[in-house]
């Protein structure tokens, strides 16, 4: 990812994670630059970017849903701890390969949860939020703009990670 990819390098290798790989894909290369420990073949490559990339729409999925119901809950940390909670088990789908229909299931499970969620019934302004993938994507950068847009009574629609990546 160009220089984000050096500076994270620098502040690895600083924190003491010096033979932690990253993971910088490029578009230069249809991202098959992707590391498959030893295993270079084309379509060993390509099945580990399909269960990456439906990890990533997934991952969109979920925040999707979060910026949904969480304007509306009664309990907004309730919200957050069961973000957390799908976020997990998605992560075991992910690393059980990703199979379409687990994530499917997944994906209803999750907006069943929310929807059982204490929340108003009433629809709030919408903001769209874009921009740079890297600000827009970690909330301490913006200083927690969105949760604070929430309070005041609105919601919001990110741009998907998964944007920059079709």
């Amino acid at each position: 990812f160009g220089k984000y990819q050096e500076l994270i390098r620098i502040f690895m290798d600083k924190e003491g994670f010096e033979k932690v790989p990253l993971l910088g894909p490029s578009s230069e290369n249809d991202y098959l630059d992707i590391d498959t420990s030893g295993k270079s073949g084309f379509y060993e490559k390509l099945k580990i970017q399909t269960i990456l990339f439906k990890g990533v729409k997934a991952a969109d999925l979920l925040e999707d849903i979060v910026l949904r119901f969480r304007p509306y809950a009664q309990n907004r940390e309730e919200v957050n701890e069961l973000k957390k909670q799908r976020l997990q088990e998605l992560m075991k789908i992910v690393g059980n390969g990703a199979k379409t229909k687990e994530i499917v299931n997944w994906g209803k499970e999750t907006v069943e949860l929310f929807s059982n969620l204490d929340h108003k019934k009433e629809r709030f302004p919408i903001v769209l939020y874009i921009g740079e993938i890297y600000m827009r994507q970690h909330d301490p950068y913006t200083d927690n703009v969105i949760e604070k847009l929430e309070k005041q009574s609105l919601e919001i629609v990110r741009a998907p990670i998964s944007e920059w990546l079709d």
